[in-house]
């Protein structure tokens, strides 16, 4: 674009009234919101055109399911990993004593199913901040395969998994498979919320960074892996401090070079019947974390929420009501690839919208409070002087003992290391490099179509400025590529570790 014309711009976005300003960049967030619901839509449709291979041999598996109290049909669950359809297989279960509620789960199947082979680790009281992790690293030591499955206790599978999974992991340069999930929820309404929300806006960021990059993470109920490739990324051991083991252990994996994916069984995920206070509870924790642990692309999560979006346009200017129907189309069709395409999940059309704006409203929320709920625990943050955030957390238990108070060191994401208790950074300065952050990503996509402007008008000039708005064309694109990655990321952080 010639200098006169950047002159002009400016001056007419200066005499612009306020409220045209608003709307106008409000749209142009909106514009981008609906092209990343369009890669969703392509992102969903190249998951399902991939087809597993056959199964030529039925390799030992050793299923690993960590277990505590007693969930919500949890027999129910448990009872379909020991009706898989496969000649060789082992389940082991870890509990913490004797005395946990799903132990007689546990020995009632083993009585029921006899042939299987299956056993019971005590693991006693965890030292690991991540209890979780501490029990799988017990049952791996105990696990007479290589190849292991490792699945939450609210999972319920069909019979074809380990024929599944064994036919993926054939492949020799497979060192870990990630299982997508459709949410089942209970019978209240905010479970019913959740689902939905899960179900849709989740896994449509996850394939979309499965596009562009590739598997570079894994999400937890269901996880596939090696043994060799978990004792390559330094046991789980390494894992111990992570809220969302699974997440890095998957983006730790691709780091070592081993091969990840997306594994094409799909596995029910029972989320249990979650109150109001729950619902609430859970959702600033997955919120203020990511905040955290992603500030930049935790801000850009607002191209995410294409019809929020589209009712603030067509708050700031009614003019521009056309917007909404357009938005509504491309939301309903990017919801129903995902959710009924991929998921072969059912979706109820009357509480999507109404998902939708919760999530923006809890979005708005998570830029406020320091404190997260998570398994009877509070954990107070505070912002340290870096903005790979991490965590100085006090807790306590919630019951009536005498109170405990202590610090202990706790990373909720990937770009975190350690507990910093150097200089801290005002909450203001926090918020600025979030915003210059997305504010820069936002600048690279003008470039892009003020690059694109230029090369179409200038066709007649001369040829030796051509190389010039080539790489300024590429640089853009490589920046809105980066941008729409760092959303589909941030999703995925927000959902993890849950």
């Amino acid at each position: 674009m010639f200098p006169g014309a950047w002159c002009a711009l400016s001056i007419s976005i200066l005499v612009m009234p306020p409220g045209r300003i608003l709307s106008g960049i409000l749209l142009l967030i909106l514009c981008g919101s609906i092209v990343y619901s369009i890669l969703q839509i392509i992102a969903a449709m190249r998951y399902v055109s991939v087809r597993p291979p056959a199964l030529r041999t039925a390799e030992p598996i050793s299923i690993l399911k960590p277990l505590a109290g007693l969930d919500l049909d949890l027999e129910s669950n448990l009872r379909t990993f020991f009706e898989q359809d496969y000649p060789s297989f082992e389940i082991l279960f870890a509990v913490r004593d004797n005395g946990d509620a799903a132990v007689a789960v546990v020995n009632r199947l083993q009585r029921e199913y006899p042939n299987i082979r299956s056993s019971l680790v005590i693991t006693g009281e965890p030292p690991y901040p991540n209890a979780k992790v501490y029990s799988l690293q017990h049952m791996l030591a105990v696990a007479a395969n290589d190849l292991v499955v490792m699945s939450d206790s609210d999972i319920r599978v069909t019979p074809t998994l380990l024929r599944t999974v064994a036919a993926e992991f054939q492949d020799p340069k497979l060192g870990l498979a990630t299982c997508p999930y459709r949410a089942v929820p209970g019978p209240s309404f905010w479970s019913r919320l959740e689902a939905t929300g899960m179900n849709t806006d989740f896994w449509g960021s996850a394939l979309v960074a499965r596009m562009i990059e590739g598997m570079h993470f894994a999400v937890g109920p269901t996880i596939a892996a090696r043994r060799h490739v978990l004792q390559a990324i330094g046991g789980f051991e390494r894992l111990k401090d992570y809220l969302a083991e699974d997440f890095v252990m998957g983006k730790f994996a691709a780091e070592a070079g081993q091969g990840v994916i997306l594994s094409s069984y799909v596995i029910e995920h029972h989320i249990g019947d979650a109150t109001l206070k729950e619902n609430i509870s859970h959702r600033l924790r997955w919120n203020r974390s990511t905040r955290r642990s992603r500030p930049a692309g935790y801000v850009g999560q607002l191209f995410t929420m294409p019809l929020p979006l589209a009712l603030l346009v067509c708050a700031a200017s009614p003019g521009m009501w056309p917007v909404l129907p357009v938005t509504l189309v491309v939301r309903v069709l990017a919801a129903y690839t995902v959710s009924v395409r991929v998921l072969q999940a059912s979706i109820n059309w009357l509480l999507l919208p109404i998902e939708d704006m919760m999530g923006f409203c809890f979005w708005l929320a998570g830029f406020f409070g320091n404190t997260i709920s998570w398994r009877k625990r509070r954990y107070q943050g505070r912002l340290s002087s870096t903005i790979a955030v991490m965590w100085q957390v006090r807790w306590k238990y919630w019951w009536a003992m005498p109170r405990l108070t202590g610090r202990m060191r706790f990373i909720v994401g990937p770009s975190s290391t350690s507990i910093c208790l150097s200089q801290r950074s005002s909450r203001v300065r926090l918020w600025l490099c979030s915003a210059l952050a997305a504010a820069d990503r936002i600048a690279l996509a003008m470039s892009a179509a003020a690059c694109l402007g230029e090369n179409s008008s200038c066709a007649s000039a001369s040829m030796t400025r051509m190389p010039r708005t080539v790489s300024a064309t590429m640089r853009a694109f490589r920046g809105v590529r980066r941008m729409y990655l760092d959303l589909a990321m941030t999703s995925i952080a927000v959902s993890s570790g849950r």
